[in-house]
């Protein structure tokens, strides 16, 4: 569980700061890919017991977001590069 959270943390500011933009994007697109899929299919619903209303489950998309996200981090990862920000010349 840990790890995940440094994982996290450590490289989206890996990303901002411009060190290793690729390997970071890489590393957390594959790790919130995988995460997408370790439930059981179907992977985007998942069923909430809803307590005082009417209807006894709620079905909730659950997996669609985090999917989305690491698609982002799968093109930085293709289409980024390592630049730091305070080399840049104006």
């Amino acid at each position: 569980v840990y790890k995940r959270q440094i994982i996290e943390f450590v490289c989206p500011i890996l990303i901002l700061i411009g060190l290793k933009v690729r390997a970071s994007s890489a590393i957390v697109a594959t790790m919130l890919a995988l995460s997408s899929f370790a439930k059981a299919f179907p992977w985007l619903m998942e069923r909430v017991i809803v307590d005082g209303n009417r209807i006894p489950l709620a079905v909730i998309m659950s997996k669609e977001i985090i999917f989305a996200v690491a698609m982002g981090y799968f093109a930085l990862m293709l289409f980024g590069r390592d630049e730091k920000f305070w080399s840049r010349s104006k």
